[in-house]
């Protein structure tokens, strides 16, 4: 007997049940499997609950600035509407959480109101509304170092939700974009390759940003071949970055073999410490495809400071 031929409830029942035992990332992968996999898992993973354990304000802030609603964002937005139609009442549930604020008192306030809206220049999803918040709210800054720093921020932020119009705005004519990984939200190129943002990551590229800060690691971690190879095209080496250590473990961990593949070709050393943090996370995630490619990996010796770094310089 198929398994494709048992009832849409037992499929259900069973696709719910490697949900939970495997997760959802993987789960998702059973969507490839047949059609009528993909047809089922979707109300199998809500009705799993497995995506109540999944943070709202890590995931789900600042959505609406998103030009492209796809992966875990849109998943869990679906997810959230689908659990508010089927079991809340959505007018309690809008005016029994928020309070009204009391306008009133700011009224007399405009200064308070002008930076107010200026500073919410780094929530504009069109460059008219930002535009017009800097024309009409903008306030001077004490020094050119301070206005380097805003933009900085703003284009870090506009390229963590994947608005490359907005990132183009910003940036203005300039021939070169400051970077670093200071200030509130970090390094523009960084954001863009942890998103997978490839079109944004190539306009930073060509602006010459600042590529230090685990440029490398989040490009891995977001699984484009296409946004290492060109990083690596920049000179920009493993042992560079940050975190070197952890490349590997996050090639592994998402089961990207071209990933692997391609840092190997691209010169990364397999050294005896990052070898065994990988191993021992395949094993315990039962990732037993990556387990067979790490068995066949060439070790290196470590270098002789390596016992002597600490976690952050691995």
């Amino acid at each position: 007997m198929s398994i494709l031929s048992l009832p849409n409830e037992l499929i259900h029942l069973l696709l719910i049940n490697c949900i939970l035992f495997r997760g959802v990332v993987r789960g998702l992968r059973l969507r490839l499997v047949c059609k009528r996999f993909n047809e089922c898992f979707i109300p199998a993973l809500y009705n799993s609950r497995i995506l109540d354990d999944v943070s709202a304000p890590q995931i789900g802030r600042h959505w609406w600035m998103r030009d492209d609603q796809h992966g875990p964002n849109r998943l869990w937005q679906q997810y959230l509407v689908a659990r508010v139609l089927g079991e809340a009442d959505p007018e309690r549930l809008i005016y029994g959480t928020f309070t009204p604020p009391p306008w009133s008192k700011y009224l007399s306030s405009l200064p308070i109101i002008s930076i107010g809206i200026f500073a919410n220049q780094y929530f504009s999803r069109t460059p008219a509304i930002y535009d017009f918040i800097t024309d009409s709210f903008s306030y001077d800054t004490n020094t050119e170092t301070d206005k380097q720093i805003r933009q900085r921020n703003q284009i870090a932020q506009y390229a963590r939700y994947g608005n490359v119009v907005m990132v183009r705005h910003v940036s203005g004519p300039s021939s070169k974009i400051r970077g670093g990984t200071r200030g509130r939200y970090g390094n523009p190129l960084y954001q863009a390759c942890r998103g997978g943002y490839e079109d944004i990551v190539d306009f930073l590229l060509d602006r010459d940003v600042d590529h230090h800060g685990q440029v490398l690691n989040a490009a891995t971690r977001a699984g484009s071949v296409e946004i290492v190879r060109k990083i690596l095209e920049r000179e920009i080496t493993f042992e560079t970055d940050f975190t070197p250590r952890e490349i590997l473990t996050e090639v592994i961990k998402c089961e990207n073999l071209p990933m692997l593949h391609l840092i190997l070709e691209q010169g990364y050393n397999v050294t005896l410490g990052r070898y065994d943090e990988a191993m021992e996370m395949a094993v315990a995630q039962g990732l037993e495809s990556m387990i067979d490619c790490l068995r066949g990996l060439e070790i290196v010796e470590d270098p002789p400071y390596f016992s002597n770094r600490t976690s952050h310089g691995r």
